[in-house]
């Protein structure tokens, strides 16, 4: 069922002098006000978080208390709360664009945020390859901006978590091969790439090249479905070339269709992972020919997972550092929020903490549960 939109009216509140992110939600932590309940959860994380508190332009999304019965508590380190240094968001305010990408410097934390109807929060969604969360409010503080959400954000998983879960659905085959070619572990722990997830239709069309093949062949077909760039669909250029070699040149149809190389993307793109971004893709990419022993592609240090890297949606600030490299690619739309497949518009360059890359932005739908 989709996302029901909160009935009341809900808009930012009038700034208060003096409160920062952090004073309102020790607020809500004790006084709910209007459409927003006790934040006591999320008001006990205040003191292990200065940066909350700390002079700039920032985000926060964290959850009302109600809502913490979703909160994967196996997940280490998993509170719910995406916190983006160096970035603030005014969702009421119909210059914001309708869809944001949003990474700092280590591509981490990652989260997608929907909005098409201008001035109502009740209709933003913040989306991670774990799940999509509605909006309940968007509070500006001095420092930034609260954004309160119905219910946690879970940690984002690995690409073959993505896949075995929700917005996996559609791509288990793809799934099954990862696994069948001993390469989950290898999947699992690369890093700043793009995956091009066949769906399951057109990877089923192709049993019959690919149930021959060998492990290793097979798993040389998987790394020609993996990009070693972080490319969202903000930030798709001409051409995008996979591990294997292969170009995929980019093209545009009709103003409403991305593909790659004579393959569809679907919709919804950018379904985000901790090893970068998943688009389901609607062709499969069978090299030609496939060598009888095949040598996989060697994998960069920087396309390798830290040994000590852990999931998004922790607490602490960036340093500074990563607050200076940090990057957020914003696209535009106006698109119906109710349309099956939102429009692909053309950005522009801009500065400021939203880049708007001169590219083609595909856009997600709005997701049901």
């Amino acid at each position: 069922m989709r996302f029901l939109a909160i009935t009341a009216a809900l808009s930012a509140a009038s700034l208060v002098s003096g409160q920062t992110i952090a004073d309102l939600v020790t607020g809500y932590g004790t006084t709910p006000s209007g459409n927003v309940t006790l934040m006591s959860r999320v008001a006990a994380l205040v003191a292990s978080n200065p940066a909350w508190a700390s002079a700039g332009t920032h985000t926060l999304f964290a959850s009302v208390d109600s809502g913490y019965t979703t909160l994967n508590s196996a997940i280490p380190g998993n509170t719910g709360v995406l916190f983006f240094q160096g970035t603030a968001v005014d969702w009421t305010s119909a210059a914001t664009p309708k869809y944001l990408i949003v990474r700092d410097a280590s591509n981490d934390p990652v989260a997608v945020y929907d909005n098409y109807n201008s001035g109502l929060v009740s209709d933003l969604h913040v989306r991670t390859g774990t799940e999509d969360v509605t909006a309940i409010a968007s509070v500006k503080a001095t420092n930034g901006v609260l954004v309160v959400l119905s219910r946690p954000v879970n940690k984002l998983s690995t690409v073959t978590g993505v896949l075995a879960g929700t917005f996996g659905t559609g791509k288990t085959a793809f799934r099954n091969a990862i696994v069948t070619a001993g390469l989950q572990s290898t999947i699992d722990n690369l890093a700043g790439c793009t995956f091009l997830v066949p769906n399951d239709t057109v990877w089923n069309a192709a049993s019959a090249q690919l149930s021959g093949l060998t492990p290793q062949q097979l798993a040389y077909v998987i790394f020609n479905h993996i990009v070693p760039t972080t490319t969202y669909s903000t930030l798709l250029g001409a051409t995008l070339n996979t591990f294997i070699g292969t170009s995929l040149p980019v093209a545009l149809t009709g103003g409403e269709t991305v593909t790659l190389g004579g393959g569809t993307i679907d919709i919804p793109a950018d379904i985000t992972s901790r090893n970068g971004p998943i688009h389901s893709f609607g062709r499969v990419l069978i090299p030609s020919p496939i060598p009888a022993n095949p040598t996989l592609p060697a994998i960069p240090a920087a396309n390798q997972l830290a040994p000590s890297s852990t999931t998004t949606t922790a607490t602490a600030a960036p340093t500074a550092a990563a607050t200076a490299a940090a990057t957020t690619a914003a696209t535009t739309s106006k698109a119906s929020p109710t349309s099956a497949a939102h429009r692909l518009t053309p950005g522009s360059q801009t500065a400021g903490p939203f880049v708007a890359i001169t590219v083609f932005a595909l856009l997600a739908t709005v997701f049901a549960l």
